[in-house]
């Protein structure tokens, strides 16, 4: 039996090939799956390695079957040495010989992750009266964690993918802006 491996490239093509909408729409259906069998997942806290220059961490879980764990950094002055300043890989590996299946990198497809979930929470939380919505990833600070702005709309088709949406892409950026000043971050 062979380790299968996906490199940053392979995501890449592959969601280019199958298209960002339907691979964000498979992995909430996956999540949404998950969070449904909850009870079946053993959750270790994640272990953190913190230093001066960023942090590395481990993020364990298992459902019984299947082992996996995810190596995240994250290391805001990596910029200077034309590194990026968050990277990401996992494996997953079968419980029962331990024989690692799949090895992954993360990188891209955490982003996608995060979108997936973001667009999970929006479709449980969100007024039942909303019809479309448009949701922009946030990055106050290389030292805070990543946010969302959601914006809801009544009537459906407010919010498209081919929508122009550099106005709520400008107002993400300002109040990033606003919330580094107000909180005293460092960009």
């Amino acid at each position: 039996m062979r380790t299968l491996f996906l490199s940053a490239q392979g995501a890449a093509t592959l969601i280019s090939r199958t298209g960002l909408a339907h691979c964000i729409r498979g992995m909430v259906n996956e999540i949404d799956h998950d969070f449904k069998r909850w009870e079946q997942f053993d959750k270790s806290a994640r272990l953190a390695s913190h230093s001066a220059q960023g942090v590395i961490e481990i993020m364990p879980i298992s459902d019984g079957q299947t082992y996996g764990f995810k190596y995240v950094n994250g290391h805001p002055n990596n910029h200077r040495h034309e590194l990026p300043t968050v990277m990401a890989f996992g494996v997953l590996a079968r419980v029962e010989t331990g024989l690692p299946e799949f090895v992954s990198e993360l990188t891209l497809i955490t982003a996608l992750r995060t979108a997936a979930t973001s667009a999970l929470a929006a479709q449980h939380l969100a007024n039942p009266a909303v019809r479309s919505m448009a949701l922009i990833r946030m990055s106050a600070s290389s030292r805070s964690p990543v946010g969302l702005m959601a914006l809801g709309a009544r009537d459906g088709g407010k919010f498209e993918s081919g929508q122009a949406s550099e106005l709520l892409t400008f107002q993400a950026r300002f109040l990033e802006r606003l919330l580094r000043a107000w909180l005293d971050l460092p960009a």
